[in-house]
């Protein structure tokens, strides 16, 4: 048996499936844009992928 510990939404003891959660770390970068029309058509390519894949 394994014992888990967190915030619970409820007290008491429970059986079932657990679902932990995990921050991922993000790290933003700031560059400079030498050809904006490039990075234009980059962001368009983004959305695209991201609504084929929705």
């Amino acid at each position: 048996m394994q014992r888990l510990m967190g915030k619970s939404f409820y007290k008491g003891i429970v059986l079932g499936t657990v679902a932990v959660l995990a921050k991922k770390d993000m790290v933003v970068k700031r560059v400079r844009i030498e050809d904006a029309e490039v990075e234009i058509k980059r962001v368009g390519d983004a959305i695209e992928l991201a609504k084929a894949q929705l």
